[in-house]
This record gives C-alpha cells, sequence and structure tokens, in this order.
C-alpha cells in the first residue's frame, strides 16, 4: 500500500498552523510544519470576518511551504459553540438525529437556531441510566463564512472537527492508551481560554469550555484560576461521580508557542501533588505523540516564516492523523456538509467534460484543414482541365467541370458549417472557462448540468448552469463569484426554489434547485478580474 500524505490545519484567533505528516513503515513523520499570525482584519470575536483574506493567507503560507493538494482536516473555528456529552432517555425515539437537533435548539448558546450539527456515541458513567451522546453544534452562518475560506483555499477538506478532538488524538497514544487505574485530564489553552476533556477508561467522559478573563500563560491570577477549574473537576469526580479510580494524570496542551510551558507545570505540581503533571507544546511533540520530527535546525529565527521539520502544532498533527492509521480515541465529529463529497464528484465530471470538449475542438480544427487541403487541390485540376481543354472533347470537359463545381460547392457548405461552429463559441477558452467555474463553486451546491444554448444571430455565448444547493446564501455566493470570472460577462439568477419535498441527508428543510444564466466574454477581451484578485 502506497504510504500517506495528510494535511491538518488549525485556525485559531491568532495563527494559522499547517502540519503535513506521512505514515511510513517506521511511523508518522513530519514532513513539513509551518505557522502565521492570522492577517489583521480575517477575523473578529471568535467567527470568520472575511473569507477572502484568510483564504488569501492560507494559499500563500502553503505556497511558501510547497504544500500542494493534499488530503485536509481542518479544525472548527466559529462561536458560538456547543460541545457537551447530552445523557439520552432511557425509551430511545425511533430517529435519535431529530431528537438530538430538538435538544440542542433549546439550548441559549446558539440562539439563531439554524445549525449544523455531528454527533456520536460515547460510554454511560456510573451516574447515568442511559446513553450518551457528544454532541457539537454551530451556527450555519458562522458555519459558511469558515466554509467559503476553505473552498477559496483552494483545500480537499474531508473532515472539520473541534481542536480539542484533535489534541486528544495526538496524545492519544502514548498518553491515554491502557489509563486504566488514573484519569486523565486534557487542558487545552489559548491566552485566556481553557477546553478541558476529561478520559475514563480510555473513553471520553467530559468536556467543558471556559473563559477565565485572564491570560493563562503570562498572568498569576489566570494560572489560579485555571487551577481552580481543575480542582472542581477532580472534586466533582470525586463527590459526584464516585469513581473508583483516584489518580489524575493532568496534561496542560500549549496551542501556541512562546508561552511558558516550565512555568506552568511546577505551578500545577505544586497545587496537584498527588497527580502526575505534563505540558505538551510544539517544542516537545516527538516526546507525547507517535509524530517523528527531524534534529532542530540551529537558526530557529526562520521557524515562524518557513517550514520547520523539527516542531509542529499539537492540534494541527492531531487533525492530520486523523486520517492515518494510527490509535485514536472513538470519538467522530465531522462538522464538513455531506454533500461536499458529491460536489467533489461534480468537479471531477466538469474537468474531464472540459478534455472532452478540447479533443473534440481539435479533431474540429484538424477537419477544417483536410478540407481546405481538398478544395485547393480540386481548383488545381480545375486549373490543370482549362490547360488542356484544347485537346480534350468540348462535352467531356462541360461534363467534368459540372462533376468538379458539384463537389467543391459540396465541400465549401462542409467548410461553412464547421466554420460557424467554431464562431458560435469561444474555443480556445473553454477550459479556462471551466476552470473558473469549478473555482467559483462553493462546498455546499454542486452542478447537475451545463448546457450552451444555440445562438440566433450574432451576439455573446450563453451557458446555463442547473443544480442544486443546501442554502440560499450557497446559491447567492455562487453568482457573485461567477459575475467576478475573467471570463463571464455576468452571471444572473434565472430561478431558486426549494425541492417539493425534502431530499434525504438534506435536513427538515429540503434542498434548493437552481438555474443561472451566464453570458460569456467576447474572445480575446477578457474582464480585468480574477477570483484571486477580490
Amino acid at each position: 500500500m502506497l504510504p500517506k500524505t495528510v494535511l491538518g490545519v488549525d485556525i485559531s484567533g491568532e495563527r494559522i498552523e499547517l502540519a503535513l505528516l506521512k505514515e511510513t513503515r517506521e511511523g508518522v513523520k513530519l514532513l513539513k510544519s509551518a505557522s502565521e499570525p492570522v492577517p489583521e482584519g480575517a477575523i473578529s470575536q471568535g467567527n470568520v470576518k472575511d473569507p477572502v483574506l484568510l483564504a488569501k493567507a492560507i494559499k500563500a503560507l502553503r505556497s511558501r511551504c510547497k504544500i500542494g493538494p493534499r488530503r485536509t482536516v481542518v479544525s472548527l473555528f466559529a462561536q458560538p459553540v456547543f460541545a457537551q456529552i447530552m445523557e439520552l432517555p432511557e425509551n430511545l425515539p425511533a430517529n435519535i438525529g431529530q431528537y438530538v437537533q430538538k435538544e440542542v435548539k433549546h439550548c441559549a448558546v446558539l440562539p439563531r437556531k439554524n445549525i449544523s450539527l455531528d454527533y456520536c456515541g460515547v460510554s454511560s458513567s456510573p451516574k447515568s441510566t442511559g446513553k450518551r451522546v457528544f454532541v457539537v453544534a454551530v451556527e450555519n452562518e458562522r458555519m459558511f463564512a469558515l466554509l467559503r475560506a476553505l473552498n477559496d483555499a483552494g483545500l480537499n477538506v474531508e473532515a472539520i472537527e473541534p481542536a480539542e478532538l484533535a489534541c486528544a488524538r495526538a496524545i492519544y497514544g502514548k498518553k491515554i492508551v491502557n489509563s486504566f487505574d488514573f484519569n486523565v485530564l486534557i487542558a487545552l489553552i489559548e491566552n485566556s481560554e481553557v477546553i478541558l476533556s476529561v478520559f475514563r477508561n480510555q473513553t471520553l467522559d467530559f468536556v467543558r469550555t471556559r473563559d477565565i478573563g485572564e491570560d493563562i500563560c503570562q498572568s498569576e491570577q489566570g494560572l489560579e484560576r485555571f487551577a481552580e477549574e481543575i480542582g472542581a473537576i477532580i472534586q466533582y469526580y470525586d463527590m459526584e461521580i464516585g469513581d473508583r479510580v483516584q489518580s489524575w494524570r493532568l496534561i496542560t496542551v500549549l496551542r501556541q508557542d512562546g508561552q511558558r510551558a516550565d512555568g506552568i507545570g511546577d505551578f500545577l505540581r505544586g497545587k496537584f501533588k498527588s497527580s502526575e503533571v505534563e505540558v505538551v507544546s510544539s517544542a516537545n511533540i516527538s516526546e507525547n505523540t507517535p509524530v517523528v520530527t527531524c534534529a532542530s535546525p540551529r537558526d530557529s529565527s526562520r521557524r515562524a516564516m518557513e517550514s520547520d521539520t523539527s516542531r509542529a502544532s499539537v492540534v494541527a498533527a492531531g487533525l492530520a492523523m486523523r486520517l492515518l492509521d494510527v490509535p485514536q480515541p472513538k470519538v467522530k465529529i465531522n462538522l464538513l456538509p455531506p454533500e461536499s463529497a458529491e460536489v467533489k464528484a461534480v468537479k471531477q465530471h466538469v474537468l474531464i467534460t472540459a478534455n472532452i470538449i478540447a479533443v473534440i475542438l481539435a479533431v474540429m480544427i484538424l477537419t477544417v484543414g483536410v478540407l481546405s487541403a481538398a478544395l485547393n487541390k480540386k481548383s488545381e485540376t480545375i486549373a490543370q482541365l482549362k490547360e488542356d481543354q484544347s485537346q480534350l472533347d468540348t462535352r467531356a470537359l462541360l461534363f467534368e467541370q459540372k462533376r468538379v463545381n458539384e463537389q467543391a460547392e459540396g465541400l465549401r457548405e462542409k467548410l461553412e458549417k464547421l466554420n460557424g461552429i467554431l464562431r458560435s463559441g469561444q474555443v480556445g477558452d473553454w477550459n479556462l472557462i471551466l476552470d473558473d467555474i469549478r473555482q467559483a463553486t462553493p462546498r455546499s451546491l454542486w452542478i447537475t448540468s451545463l448546457t450552451t444554448p444555440p445562438l440566433r444571430g450574432a451576439g455573446q455565448s450563453k451557458v446555463l448552469i442547473k443544480g442544486r444547493s443546501v442554502s440560499y446564501e450557497a446559491v447567492r455566493l455562487f453568482v457573485d463569484m461567477l459575475g467576478k470570472s475573467e471570463y463571464i460577462a455576468s452571471a444572473d439568477l434565472v430561478g431558486a426554489e426549494k425541492d417539493p419535498a425534502p431530499a434525504a441527508g438534506a435536513g427538515a428543510g429540503g434542498l434548493i434547485s437552481y438555474s443561472i444564466d451566464c453570458s460569456l466574454a467576447p474572445l480575446g477581451v477578457p474582464k480585468r478580474a480574477t477570483f484571486e484578485g477580490t
């Protein structure tokens, strides 16, 4: 089996982290890692504000590190997020998905109620009477902005999951496996926010997110409050759960570099003397995860701007490991819309169609050349006959000339038809036009047909695009992106309406059928705009 090479992309409030991993016989090898600050104005209050600006930053970082298209997993970046373990009733309803969605919509964390969610089963606790599920939900509007940025960045995204799951996956093989004699508490910290997860008997058992109001790594007061959160969870398990396991392993994971790992470790050891305390960062990732890194370079000043193989973001590495054959928790959450697989198939079909059109046009051009050569040959024959007409019988000459004229006229008609076909379309631009349409297609929308209506007289070429979409926002985005294409003069939404009955996998609202009429720019007179420049 060929080795797998996968990419993890961690987007947080301040940085973009990349980790390119390769699964080999010797283990998981770190090929490249890179980090760059989020550009100013791209993110605001925990959400993507400018998807185009964020996409440009991701593309630039990949280009600088020479990371091509790879299977990719991205961290969920949106606020607010509902992430909790939910108790299910003893008498489970027939449709668990509808029950979970209904319960989440009652939560005040997501006031707009228009949400995307995913859930998976987790083991029951000693206090619970029924089954439990881990649920993650986010508002569609917040998710749509992130999806647009990932789409514009050209990432081959297969999953979007919470950072705490990626963090647990990264350290699972070395820190959680076979932890039957103690509970494992993982604290993922970034500035003043901490996500606390508890693994009991190797299984996710508790999740909590807290913003303590003070920078945990820079403020003594923030560090005190962080320790109080850990102490409250340990006390909860001792008093409420009544767990026979009394020992704890406390693992603090630093999401960003430049944070005082040694100071945090010493502080927690002083607070929790009977517990194992460990601090994990990008600098010691090879000690705490299966990732094999190279020797540390002497010049560490380049690590923020160039690819590095001596260190990597723990979350970015954990994201990539989702697609590798490594020990990992039995918890799978994916907020990527399920329609994305169908969109990929449609895009591949468009590329194949473009290649077929190119071959057909090449054959047509070759046919025109053959017909032109045949006409020239017939003309030479006529000239030769005229030259020898004094030696031929007049009646035979006239008969031969009539036959040749008929053949020439037939060939001219065929040539005129082919020239008309060539004049009706932009022969040289179809590959580029289809590629622009491919780049403009959002991940939550797909194309079912692409036709070119026959022209009546002179005028611009037309392309009629029909398809299905998850939301009206995706259709409007598609129309807007088509209108910015270098090869499309204008794009108009002809129609968009919901299906009369909900489609399978589309939720309660059903899918949206749309039609878009595109006028192509005249051949040789392209618009002076590109997607990347918008």
